[in-house]
């Protein structure tokens, strides 16, 4: 630890720490790759931002083919551990595309190279229907939702007739602030 209390840059763990490779990686890796004269392009599965996606152990976690090319090619990991494209082409796998740096590198690389979205390339001005009347999600249908609408409605039916918060979070095993949240209306709201 430092003196502020903070940990050592070698004790803090890696945020994208290297994958996992088994004998058959570079097999399975370089097998699915068409070579350009610029990029190798990875020409398996890939994912909706268009990076190649690859089992880097057979039965073990997916992870980005780059990652992978990287691996085999003998990269060292360090910072994050991000591995970041020279060539800002997401299914390129060519070792010398590639380099190891941290989520701030990658966030550089993207204001240099002006791919940042913002004024008409943002997000809300390209596709304003997508965030106009968009109703909002809520209730059980909210992908972090824990509690029914009945369980809502019967946590807020208790400290109205003047259980503690306390009292009814011990009952039914959760958090008092969670329970004082409710109660409060604070969240659930669209729930009377």
């Amino acid at each position: 630890m430092t003196v502020d209390g903070k940990p050592e840059p070698s004790q803090v763990p890696m945020r994208y720490p290297p994958p996992e490779l088994d004998e058959t990686a570079a097999q399975r890796l370089w097998g699915k790759v068409t070579k350009t004269a610029d990029c190798w392009i990875w020409a398996g599965y890939r994912n909706q931002a268009g990076y190649g996606i690859i089992q880097a152990r057979l039965g073990g976690p997916r992870t980005r083919a780059h990652r992978v090319a990287y691996a085999l090619s003998g990269g060292v990991f360090t910072g994050d551990g991000l591995i970041r494209h020279r060539c800002d082409n997401p299914p390129c796998v060519r070792p010398d595309h590639l380099l190891c740096g941290t989520i701030g590198d990658n966030v550089a690389d993207m204001v240099e190279r002006d791919r940042q979205a913002s004024g008409d390339r943002s997000g809300y001005r390209k596709h304003p229907e997508s965030y106009l009347n968009r109703p909002p999600v809520q209730g059980v249908k909210h992908g972090c939702a824990t509690f029914t609408e009945a369980e809502v409605l019967a946590i807020r039916a208790a400290h109205d007739r003047g259980e503690s918060q306390s009292s009814i979070a011990r009952r039914i095993g959760r958090p008092r602030r969670t329970v004082a949240l409710i109660a409060s209306r604070k969240t659930w709201r669209h729930l009377p």
